[in-house]
């Protein structure tokens, strides 16, 4: 009886250290994600700040914010 509580526990430590591994990665992911909605928004305040190249500080913001959305969704999921 004691073996069986001994392995058990192995099982869930072992099931411990593959979630937090892939939690790490989750939370890299989302942090990057954070990174470029940021720098999207901040791209949104430059088009309308400067009068050279508004449209491509405008379009550079929509990128990074559809980056950031699409991110997360697809690699931490993979995890």
């Amino acid at each position: 009886m004691a073996t069986e509580h001994g392995g058990s526990r192995d099982t869930e430590r072992s099931r411990a250290a593959t979630s937090s591994a892939s939690g790490d990665a989750t939370g890299f992911w989302v942090v990057i994600a954070l990174a470029l909605f940021a720098g999207g928004l901040w791209c949104f305040g430059e088009a309308f700040r400067t009068d050279f190249l508004q449209f491509l500080w405008f379009f550079g913001g929509i990128l990074m914010i559809a980056l950031a959305l699409f991110v997360p969704a697809h690699f931490a999921s993979r995890n």
